[in-house]
């Protein structure tokens, strides 16, 4: 049962402070230590050629050719990201790191949802955005959770 005397409620303004230092340190990672995985290249590739020439494919032996080596989810996200905004590596880790705040807020509505009392929430979020690890991850050009890699 809520008591109004022992929990608070929900904070956004917490949960935006803890957003805003989550955005922070990801920009920084972005900036200071960016990191293109192995697949960097070919996932952009893709996306490229499905964004110019409508073709989800690869250059084989001077010829575009449709490939079916990859799930189109990353591909896509990329496309989208290059289309509405332009194309650049910097843009497109700084979108990954968006959404990646974007889950945290998730993970502090559902501790709020599940616990519907207390702080938990907001100190749930503010653990997921300050961590140093999600941080690191959340902005490195790489395959969405569930993409085949190899």
């Amino acid at each position: 049962m809520f008591d109004p005397m022992i929990a608070r409620p929900f904070s956004y303004r917490q949960l935006g402070a803890a957003m805003a230092a989550g955005l922070a340190l990801r920009l920084f990672f972005i900036w200071r230590f960016p990191f293109y995985s192995g697949d960097t290249k070919f996932y952009e590739e893709l996306a490229r050629n499905w964004l110019d020439h409508g073709v989800y494919g690869l250059y084989v032996r001077g010829a575009l050719t449709a490939v079916d080596m990859r799930v189109p989810g990353y591909p896509a996200f990329l496309a989208a990201i290059y289309f509405a905004i332009g194309r650049s590596a910097q843009v497109v880790m700084a979108a990954q790191a968006l959404l990646d705040l974007a889950t945290c807020v998730a993970v502090a509505f559902l501790a709020a949802r599940l616990r519907g009392e207390g702080m938990e929430d907001s100190l749930a979020a503010a653990v997921a955005a300050g961590s140093a690890a999600t941080a690191f991850v959340g902005g490195r050009p790489v395959p969405l959770a569930g993409e085949r890699t190899r």
